[in-house]
């Protein structure tokens, strides 16, 4: 008996050092807790999550903002405020939880009402499709990067292709077709690959819009590309941009539409 207590001991003082780098590694509270939307007098409309794990727990296929409270995770672009656009603008909060407390605020998604939207590659991810390369969200801080982020196509072999989600604005209705100005930015980092960026409104259809460049520079470099009228809408709410890469890894950065 005295072993095993001796056991039990030594392996309590042990463990209790993982432990406390665990607790410590976190925000020693759960990501969401619905007592805090509770308090806050929150039972419907949109609720923002800034982390996948507040999100997940929060989120409810069956519920929508207009009978409950519908979990949605925070973009950082306008991809927010087209579903706020989309839903018919209900009631919208955030969710912020720290070790010290959980709390629900109001919150707007910034740019309403503006006619010039943001959209970040990296926010349509997973991507529609690849072919020959790895894609990844490549975190560049302190860079002139938006947001600090781009997406990275590195292709395996000599060629590769990424295919991403480019939604057209819109309210509660399907979007008027309109001509949109649209401006990709890309980020050079002083590789050797070289890049095309083509627009369309169905994955297979013919291009709308391309861009090309290289990525060969001396310094890393932001680069808004010329801007290109395209008509979109209609009962199409989303086009697709195709990056593709050559010899080398290629980073976008955002795409800006601006009606005209």
């Amino acid at each position: 008996m005295a072993t095993f207590a001796l056991s039990l001991a030594g392996f309590g003082v042990h463990a209790s050092f993982d432990h406390e780098a665990l607790a410590a590694s976190d925000l020693g509270r759960p990501h969401y807790e619905p007592d805090a939307a509770r308090e806050a007098s929150v039972a419907h409309g949109l609720l923002f999550f800034e982390d996948d794990q507040g999100f997940e727990l929060a989120y409810d296929p069956g519920v929508r903002a207009s009978h409950g409270i519908q979990a949605v995770r925070l973009r950082g672009d306008d991809h927010d405020r087209l579903l706020y656009d989309s839903l018919g603008h209900p009631p919208v909060h955030r969710y912020v939880a720290t070790g010290s407390t959980a709390t629900v605020s109001y919150w707007s998604p910034p740019g309403a009402g503006g006619d010039s939207w943001r959209f970040e590659a990296e926010s349509d991810w997973p991507p529609a499709a690849v072919w020959g390369g790895h894609p990844e969200v490549l975190e560049s801080p302190g860079s002139c990067a938006s947001d600090g982020r781009v997406l990275l196509l590195s292709p395996t072999g000599e060629d590769a292709s990424v295919t991403l989600g480019l939604p057209v604005p819109r309210g509660p209705t399907p979007p008027e077709r309109k001509t949109w100005a649209v401006t990709p930015r890309v980020l050079q980092r002083g590789g050797k690959g070289s890049a095309t960026l083509v627009l369309v409104d169905t994955p297979d259809g013919p291009p709308l819009a391309s861009w090309s460049w290289n990525d060969d520079v001396a310094t890393p470099t932001c680069v808004d590309l010329p801007a290109q009228p395209v008509e979109l809408g209609g009962e199409r709410t989303r086009a697709w941009l195709v990056l593709k890469a050559h010899g080398g890894a290629v980073a976008l950065d955002k795409t800006t539409l601006r009606s005209r």
